[in-house]
């Protein structure tokens, strides 16, 4: 991805997951480990397609596989109908995909519509 650096997309990754309002409310702590087996990935929609398999993200969702979170690029640079504006989706985005990773799952009464949860 030519238009995201390593630096940006870590930046941003770790000053949301260090937000004293998000997982560290929760006791979570976080460090950019190069040695950890936990991963957060931003890919473009087909390279996400291939790293959620057998997920089914259809070039749209993000998902936590294994270890590894992989976010979808499409909606990193542009944040869907509905959110104030990209930064917060971002942020949205990286919360959600670590909470999976976390163990933290869609209530089944709270998502009528897998995936869409805005439905």
């Amino acid at each position: 991805m030519d238009d995201v650096s390593t630096d940006e997309l870590s930046l941003i990754t770790m000053s949301t997951l260090t937000d004293p309002r998000g997982w560290a409310q929760a006791g979570f702590t976080f460090d950019a480990d190069p040695d950890s087996a936990n991963r957060l990935v931003l890919a473009e929609p087909d390279v996400v397609d291939e790293l959620c398999a057998p997920i089914e993200t259809g070039r749209t969702l993000s998902c936590q596989n294994g270890p590894v979170v992989v976010l979808n690029a499409d909606g990193w640079r542009t944040a869907p109908e509905g959110w104030p504006d990209v930064e917060t989706y971002r942020q949205f985005l990286v919360n959600h995909g670590v909470g999976h990773l976390l163990s933290q799952f869609h209530p089944s009464n709270r998502c009528p519509v897998p995936a869409n949860p805005r439905r």
